[in-house]
């Protein structure tokens, strides 16, 4: 960058002439324009990015290639320019065409024919700002599923400094985001529990591998609770650890009910005192001898059912033989395999679940012989919970993927989409004008075949060919089809890009019909492939204050339970689904039917539950009706379940008129 003025030739010549050339090969655009603004000369590379012509160019100001937010400024930046004899910026251009350019802007200033002149040299900067745009779009998604989630969530920078907190973790330590930033354990806990957690860190920090336990938790009011924690460590771009990340909830109920469980067992069973873990104890002839509480909890079994029996009872079928192998092989030569480790396996409950366990196995002598009679005691603990907690932090990078892929398959498909739409109208425009044509060909048709009966009978041939009756009576049909399809994708790309949309979650007033709208012209194509019709019955211009994002979730999720139940159930057509909304007392109850094959009883309890699917590996994640709980009670609100089973199923939304939305949906 020039930093004084710089002379340049008299007159830069056409296209042959040294500077000419090496203006062409500058890959940036480079104009040169005197104080007014009168552009005076540009490269090949300016041509190229803005659709004018170098002729066009010199007929032209700055002002007519800045967009008028940017040409506002020109006098304030030439004069900047004049007086530091350069001057760099970010600007918007706009083509030839109408697009909005944005582009980094280094000028200086220099003297052409003896007058101050401007050099300036153009970056278009368009996918840096399209990467800056997906990288807060990306961040926003994130908090805005983070918010969803019901437990505290924050992260801390590698010297401890608390760098987020979601609106659960503000609402426990009640205190607001801004005033917890920067704030250390020692600003925040009392001293002796802050050294324990700054010891977590730093063993998460070092290790590189997520730590787990339940520990003390003091609030603000000075009570104490216990929570469940489990932290992580943080990545940058690089792979470099830059902090960590923590998640916990309340225990304190179940910790407090296990101790009770405990001081009972004390009195009853002295060898599981001390343990909340599953104790199992069986003979070398692999039969259980023991069974305490924690395990009947856990496996469904009495200890008076299952005692006697092989321990392979508690083993799903498929790894039975395995067990009863590894039983008899340590029997026989005493040489551990598993024996005084840890290992994760799959149990098998009393009806017939499978669930994943942690089994701590230990061989307990009964003489002082090594070759003599053994037992084997194994100390089990149930993962599910863990892992599920494990899973949700995995999904949650899995949903804001889809989120992102949504709005960049939408804003891919709009570009070109917009294309079509133009060229149609240009289309449209000249098939009317040709039409006219060959009316007037026909018309004059006897006095063609007299006149010129060589061009009649080669038109009267090209008409057959193409069959031209059909085109003129079906043109317009054809056309106005074409644009009922385009008008359609369009629709469903603005669906599908508000659906996608990552703003930080903000309340405001919503028809709750819009949202509907929105989510069934995403789904319609696949209702009318499948022969589903859906019905409506709304009350009209009531609006619900609500985060529209968040809702429209809620809707498609309905909407696509429905169908695939429907679907199944109904394959050969007659598939129904009703949606309604109608206000009930202070509330709106948005209303989700279904003629498919409803709900079996077993499942209502667990229907909301995280990952609970009764769908194929592959077809759902089980996080759909959790996540709409979720965002539903955030609300205010409550969502219900009815119906008969194999009689279709009814989902109700019921949300407040009166804004109650709690912190972790505004």
């Amino acid at each position: 960058m020039a930093t004084a003025s710089t002379t340049m030739p008299a007159a830069l010549e056409p296209a042959g002439d040294w500077t000419r050339a090496l203006l062409d090969a500058i890959d940036d655009a480079v104009f040169i324009h005197d104080c007014a603004g009168r552009i005076l000369e540009v490269n090949a590379a300016a041509c190229r990015r803005l659709g004018y012509t170098r002729a066009e160019f010199l007929r032209l100001t700055t002002r007519d290639i800045d967009a008028p937010e940017f040409a506002a400024g020109f006098a304030q930046r030439t004069q900047a320019q004049l007086d530091q004899g350069h001057f760099r910026c970010e600007g918007l251009h706009r083509s030839k065409d109408g697009r909005n350019i944005p582009v980094d802007i280094n000028t200086s200033r220099i003297t052409l024919r003896g007058e101050p002149a401007v050099l300036a040299v153009m970056r278009d900067i368009t996918e840096r700002k399209q990467a800056e745009q997906a990288l807060e779009d990306s961040e926003a998604l994130y908090h805005s599923l983070v918010e969803s989630l019901p437990q505290n969530i924050f992260r801390k920078d590698r010297q401890g400094r608390v760098t987020f907190g979601n609106q659960r973790y503000c609402a426990t330590l009640k205190r607001s985001l801004e005033s917890l930033l920067g704030k250390t354990d020692f600003d925040l806990f009392p001293a002796e529990l802050a050294r324990k957690y700054t010891q977590d860190d730093q063993r998460v920090l070092e290790t590189g591998q997520p730590f787990e336990t339940v520990e003390e938790h003091h609030l603000p009011d000075d009570s104490t609770i216990f929570v469940q924690v489990i932290k992580t460590p943080v990545y940058d771009a690089q792979g470099e650890i830059v902090g960590t990340q923590g998640m916990f909830w309340d225990v304190t109920e179940k910790k407090r009910a296990a101790e009770i469980l405990a001081a009972s067992e004390l009195r009853y069973r002295q060898l599981t005192e001390a343990t909340l873990d599953a104790i199992v104890l069986v003979d070398q002839r692999s039969l259980i001898t023991l069974f305490n509480p924690a395990a009947e909890c856990m496996f469904g079994w009495k200890a008076d059912e299952v005692i006697g029996q092989r321990s392979a009872v508690l083993v799903p079928p498929a790894y039975r033989p395995l067990h009863e192998q590894g039983f008899r092989r340590y029997v026989a030569t005493r040489q551990p395999r598993i024996i005084g480790r840890t290992v994760e396996v799959n149990a098998l409950r009393k009806d017939g679940t499978e669930f994943p366990v942690e089994i701590a196995l230990s061989a307990l002598s009964l003489s002082a012989n090594d070759h003599g009679p053994v037992q084997f005691l194994a100390a089990i603990r149930e993962l599910t919970e863990r892992n599920k907690m494990r899973a949700v932090l995995v999904q949650n990078e899995k949903l804001a993927s889809i989120g992102l892929l949504s709005a960049g398959v939408a804003h891919e498909i709009n570009n070109p989409l917009a294309f079509v739409g133009n060229n149609l109208v240009v289309l449209e425009r000249d098939c009317k004008g040709l039409l006219p044509l060959f009316d007037q060909l026909d018309k004059h048709g006897e006095t063609l075949a007299k006149s010129a009966a060589d061009f009649w009978a080669q038109y009267q041939a090209l008409a057959q060919k193409i069959d031209l009756p059909y085109i003129r009576e079906n043109i317009e049909r054809l056309l106005q089809r074409t644009r009922d399809g385009v008008e359609r994708v369009t629709r469903i790309v603005q669906s599908l890009r508000g659906l996608a949309r990552t703003d930080t979650p903000k309340a405001q007033d919503t028809v709750l019909t819009d949202l509907i709208d929105s989510s069934l012209e995403i789904l319609r194509g696949r209702f009318r492939r499948s022969g589903i019709v859906v019905e409506q019955e709304h009350a009209a211009g009531v609006k619900v204050p609500c985060v529209p994002t968040q809702i429209s979730q809620v809707v498609l999720n309905l909407l696509v339970n429905a169908f695939q139940a429907v679907e199944a159930h109904r394959p050969d057509g007659g598939g129904r689904i009703w949606v309604r909304t109608h206000p009930v007392g202070d509330e709106m109850l948005l209303e989700v039917a279904d003629n498919g094959p409803g709900i079996a009883p077993e499942h209502m309890p667990k229907l909301f539950d995280p990952f609970f699917t009764t769908k194929d590996v592959g077809e759902g994640t089980g996080l759909g009706l959790s996540i709409s709980h979720n965002i539903v009670m955030a609300h205010g609100g409550r969502i219900e379940v009815a119906g008969s089973y194999g009689q279709g199923a009814t989902f109700r939304v019921f949300l407040p008129l009166e804004a109650r939305l709690q912190s972790r949906a505004n």
